[in-house]
This record gives C-alpha cells, structure tokens and sequence, in this order.
C-alpha cells in the first residue's frame, strides 16, 4: 500500500513533489534534455520528440460500436489518428452515462469498445468483469467516476468498495473524466524514469517516497520487457480481480499522477510560452512512447541508480500478479 494517503494539497505541497514537479515543468516546456534512449539506435532528446513517435496500435484494431458501422484503427497509426477514435469514444460514453433511462447494455457496449482501442479486453480479466457487470455498469460507472473525478482525500476511495482500477479501466476513467491520465505500465515506467533522472540530475541521495510511482509488469508474453527504473525503490504490483487493496493502489497512483502532471502542464503553458503539449493527452502519449521499454535508457544512470537502490527505504512489494487475466480476446498484440 501507499505509505501516506493524504490530501491532493498535502501531496502537491510536499517540498520534494514541487521540486520534481518544476523540473517536469521544464521537461514539458523542452528546456530541460532528456536524452532519452528509447532503443539501442533512438534517442529522444525532448519529451516532444517522444510524443511525436507515437505509435498505436501495433495491429490493425476493428473497433465495434454499439451505434453503427466499426471504427477502423491502422497498426502504427500516429497520435492525431488515435485522437479522433478517442474523441468518438469519449463522446459515446458520455452520451450514454447521461442518458435516461439508464441503457446498460450501450454503457457496457462503449465500454467494450474502449477496452479493445487499448487491447485489454481479455478473456479472464476485463471481458469476464464488464459481463459480470454489464446489468448493473450504468450504476457502477457514475458512482465510481463521482469519486475518481472529484476526490481531495485519496483515502476518499476506500468507500468504494467494488472499486476496479487498473490498465483497462483507467481508460474508460480517462476517457469519461476530464484531466485523468490513463495509468498503464508504460506511463508508469516513464513517469518513475523521469523521476530518477531528477533524482539523479540534483543529486538527491534517495527518491522520495512520494515519488516512488507503482510500477506494473507488461501485459504481454514478452516477460523481458523492462518497465521500472529500479525494482527495489519501485517494486512491480498488479491490480487483480478479489484484491480491492490492489485496485486501490492503482487508483492512488493514478490520482497522485493526474495530480502532478496536470499541474506541471499548467505551469508550462503559462511560463513557457508555445510548446508541443495542449493537454494532458499530449503528456501521456509521449510517456507512454518512453515507457515501452527502459532497457537501453537505463545504463547511463546505473551507477547513480546504484546509489539510489543503497539508501533507499521502499514499501512492501505487493505480489499480485497473475498471468491467466493476460489471455487476449482477440489476435491484437497486447504491449
């Protein structure tokens, strides 16, 4: 579990998260390299430039939809191409949300369609939960939103008690609710590489608790993907089905990123004049460019991360994971 569950204000004010967060401001705005090595022969040398290599999804997607004719998505489409499916499915959803009668059987089906746009609609995990859900999603989804959208207090979430929160879900939430990322392992490894290339740019002598992002295996067979800076200070957990407490951890992670990003972005766009990023999406895309796999970005902070990995207090790891809610629906590689 977090540590702390304290509010957004304590979470924002805390010396170390405004210090990283005026860093990522500077990120944002491209005055500060990253020189970020995303494979063994790219570098992006500004979060722009990674967020300029967007690329999803890594096959052809048929989309349904509950009002008509499929969306098509092409393998690698660009960000601009994803943003328009995107929009149509943020707007479906909140159309059907707000409709009265409530239609679970729309809801459900909007929601499905999200699930496959992010390739996570898996036989075991998120497909088996939205058909046990599917009578009653048209309840479940506001009652959650209401909370996820709105909380100050991150223990706020504990009242939730039938909370499901994890890489598919947080894009349904993104997607329904403005300014809220969608928290997924590549997101998660960037985010927590930005935080020990700060760390280790100001010579910090650990990461802050605070700052320790949980991190998530990838939803892939690939096992060999590496998508946390160091294990020992952001130990890998998995939101599962029949574990709330997990669910919540991802939540809370979640909401402290939200938080932080939004945050840093509107320091941006007021001090640095024109850049590359109009919203939190620009954001999130580009870090889940860098997130993909940190292999080759890592060997260059070794001997700080060493340092780090030495004076380091963590949190228990939570040792959740399972493979059989990985098993894909459809043929789409899932990365």
């Amino acid at each position: 579990m977090i540590s702390s569950r304290g509010t957004k204000d304590e979470f924002l004010n805390d010396p170390e998260v405004v210090c990283f967060g005026g860093w990522l401001t500077k990120v944002i705005c491209g005055t500060v390299t990253i020189n970020y090595m995303a494979t063994s022969d790219t570098q992006f040398g500004t979060l722009s430039e990674a967020k300029k290599a967007y690329q999803w999804p890594p096959k052809k997607k048929v989309i349904p939809l509950p009002t008509g004719a499929p969306v098509i998505l092409q393998a690698r489409a660009n960000l601009a191409a994803n943003e328009v499916v995107l929009d149509q499915l943020s707007a479906g959803l909140r159309v059907a949300l707000h409709a009265s009668p409530t239609n679970h059987a729309v809801i459900a089906a909007w929601v499905k369609a999200i699930f496959v746009w992010g390739g996570v609609y898996t036989k075991r995990g998120n497909a088996a939960w939205l058909t046990g859900i599917s009578g009653h999603v048209g309840t479940y989804l506001p009652r959650t939103l209401k909370v996820l959208g709105s909380v100050l207090r991150e223990q706020d979430i504990d009242h939730l008690l039938d909370l499901r929160s994890n890489a598919g879900t947080t894009k349904v939430h993104s997607l329904a609710l403005p300014a809220f990322i969608i928290y997924d392992s590549r997101v998660a490894a960037a985010l927590s590489w930005l935080v020990v290339r700060w760390a280790c740019e100001t010579e910090r002598t650990a990461v802050p608790v605070k700052l320790q992002f949980g991190c998530m295996r990838p939803n892939t067979s690939d096992r060999n993907k590496l998508r946390t800076p160091a294990k020992r200070i952001f130990p890998y957990f998995s939101p599962v089905a029949n574990n709330l407490n997990s669910q919540r951890r991802h939540a809370r992670w979640n909401l402290r990123a939200n938080w932080l990003l939004y945050r840093s972005l509107a320091q941006a766009q007021r001090t640095c004049g024109k850049n590359e990023f109009a919203s939190l999406r620009d954001v999130e895309a580009a870090l889940f460019v860098m997130g993909a796999d940190l292999s080759h970005a890592l060997p260059n902070y070794q001997a700080c991360i060493e340092r780090l990995n030495a004076n380091q207090k963590t949190e228990r790891n939570v040792k959740t994971y399972r493979s059989d809610e990985l098993e894909p629906v459809l043929s789409n590689v899932i990365t």
